[in-house]
């Protein structure tokens, strides 16, 4: 009679290392896929920072050249009179 209540004993202690085997799986996965998130998210802030310093340095150029331009125009305009 003890011998019938060990027989299954070995499958359960194997079903039991391969659910702790499964647990600790879905841990890394779950730790890896929060990395990745992390790094997306920074990607994203990275590419946002470099369109907005993009316009930025659009913006300057632009203004340096409207600037650059009225100068030459008060310029034009006083050497005239």
């Amino acid at each position: 009679m003890s011998q019938m209540s060990n027989v299954g004993y070995p499958k359960l202690k194997k079903e039991t290392s391969l659910i702790t085997a499964l647990k600790q799986k879905v841990k890394m996965v779950e730790g890896e896929n929060l990395m990745a998130r992390k790094e997306i998210e920074k990607l994203r802030k990275n590419v946002r920072y470099t369109k907005q310093s993009e316009i930025e340095v659009s913006y300057l150029r632009i203004v340096t050249i409207i600037r650059h331009k009225c100068r030459h125009m008060r310029k034009s305009a006083d050497d005239s009179d």
